[in-house]
């Protein structure tokens, strides 16, 4: 495919999951995990060191909370790194996690286990259960690409969708014909 071009030698193992920094490129750390390594570049793919190995052998997906963060979800687990890799502690035990994450704000959303919906506001260091809809299990969640200005997360339910949004300072709560309207603070 023309426009692609390698990143260097990554060893005798392909790379089955890979971050980059939210802070690209003005730093262009590249973190991969490499059979049972967890490997890094500091200058956008030319060069490879390996930090440590990864929190669990199987299935694994990586993604910076923040440029100072990485976390590690598995089938099992959600684990988070402060050194780049070096070290793994567990962080939240949640079966198949999915993560939306802002790294400008530290804000992490877990969707886990049976549509149970998480916030951590401290790079998922501490977690908080959010309820969209009483009784209904959430299905998919994601952020707006703006989420550091204004908080908007959209979940969808059971019964349909949520909107909560809203600026933490000014309070206002915007309200949507379909949709009850709430915003990302307490």
């Amino acid at each position: 495919m023309a426009g692609w071009a390698p990143l260097g030698a990554l060893g005798p193992y392909g790379a089955r999951a890979l971050a980059v920094s939210p802070a690209w490129p003005a730093d262009k750390t590249i973190v991969a995990v490499r059979g049972p390594d967890v490997i890094a570049s500091p200058d956008g793919g030319a060069h490879w060191e390996r930090l440590g190995v990864a929190p669990v052998p199987r299935h694994i997906n990586l993604t910076f909370a923040n440029p100072h963060v990485l976390l590690a979800t598995t089938d099992e687990e959600l684990f988070r790194s402060t050194d780049l890799g070096h070290t793994w502690p567990s962080t939240l035990v949640a079966s198949r996690a999915s993560l939306q994450v802002s790294p400008a704000t530290a804000t992490t959303f877990a969707l886990v286990g049976q549509g149970t919906l998480r916030r951590s506001r401290d790079a998922a260091q501490s977690w908080q259960v959010l309820q969209p809809a009483e009784g209904q299990f959430v299905q998919s969640v994601r952020l707006s690409p703006d989420f550091a200005l204004d908080h908007t997360v959209v979940a969808a339910v059971a019964g349909g969708m949520r909107f909560s949004a809203g600026s933490p300072a000014s309070g206002h709560v915007q309200d949507l014909s379909l949709c009850r309207c709430r915003r990302d603070v307490d």
